[in-house]
């Protein structure tokens, strides 16, 4: 899941801030629905089924056609060909499918208000709301939509196209066949190194347009100290250890000298493709 906020003005589209959750999507309603079945079947005596793989394969496939079903319709009949012959036959509702995924819709909204904060925003400030991804077909998530941005959301293009479309504008935009459009992005996480104690100096914060860059100067923090461990970390936390580590810079040779007297200089260096370079 993830919400960018742009302001959009003759041909610039500017990123002002993005949020999201990269644990939460569309699977986790699959997997939800899934699991329920699953646990339905083994009510009516089939837990030997529970541990085929096939058969659990053949239920979430299922489960993802019952949740576009439901998209559409407030019912639906999910049947289930059981292992050796028999089926499972249960009507669902959509009411019963929006309990399941309730959890997973409401992980959103923490973002969601997050990323307007980040923008110096409110909901009122924003002119339209844009659905992308298939998942935005659920009739909870739009609902859900409106009531946080106060507003129906833009649902008119494809949500499973749109992701494309913008990507095929970015690549006309390189290969220099669209002209009179400028994409400003923006890093989504800060970036910065470990310091003494665990902690972590950011060097480039979240949300800075991109391309950027930042330097810092660094000394040693103990006497006749011949060496520099440099580990590069991205993320909000206060602690390293919290943080992904993206890179760990070795540096030998330097000479024995008190403490705080070397100098080194490291250059943060984000490119407009949100390459680092360290």
């Amino acid at each position: 899941f993830d919400i960018s906020i742009l302001k959009v003005r003759e041909g610039i589209f500017e990123v002002l801030s993005t949020n999201g959750d990269t644990h939460l999507g569309g699977d986790d309603m699959d997997r939800a629905l899934a699991d329920w079945l699953l646990a339905a079947v083994e009510a009516r005596g089939g837990s030997r089924f529970a541990e085929n793989i096939e058969f659990q394969e053949r239920v979430r496939l299922e489960a993802e056609a019952a949740k576009r079903r439901l998209t559409e319709a407030p019912t639906t009949t999910v049947a289930l060909p059981l292992p050796g012959g028999g089926e499972f036959r249960r009507e669902l509702t959509r009411a019963e499918f929006e309990a399941l995924i309730g959890g997973f819709v409401e992980r959103t909204i923490g973002p969601c208000r997050n990323a307007l904060e980040d923008a110096g925003l409110t909901a009122a400030d924003l002119d339209e709301v844009v659905l992308v991804g298939g998942a935005t077909r659920v009739p909870l998530v739009r609902r859900r939509v409106e009531e946080i941005f106060g507003r129906r959301p833009h649902s008119e293009l494809n949500p499973d196209e749109v992701v494309a479309l913008g990507a095929a504008i970015q690549a006309g935009i390189l290969a220099g066949s669209v002209q009179n459009v400028l994409l400003l992005d923006i890093t989504p996480l800060s970036l910065g190194l470990e310091t003494a104690g665990g902690a972590v100096e950011k060097l480039i914060h979240r949300n800075s347009t991109i391309p950027a860059s930042a330097t810092q100067t660094f000394t040693t923090s103990v006497d006749g100290q011949t060496a520099f461990d440099l580990h590069v970390v991205q993320g909000e936390r206060e602690l390293a250890a919290d943080n992904r580590s993206l890179a760990r810079f070795h540096l030998r040779g330097i000479p024995p000298m008190p403490a705080g007297i070397p100098r080194l200089e490291v250059t943060f260096l984000i490119d407009a493709n949100g390459i680092l370079s360290v």
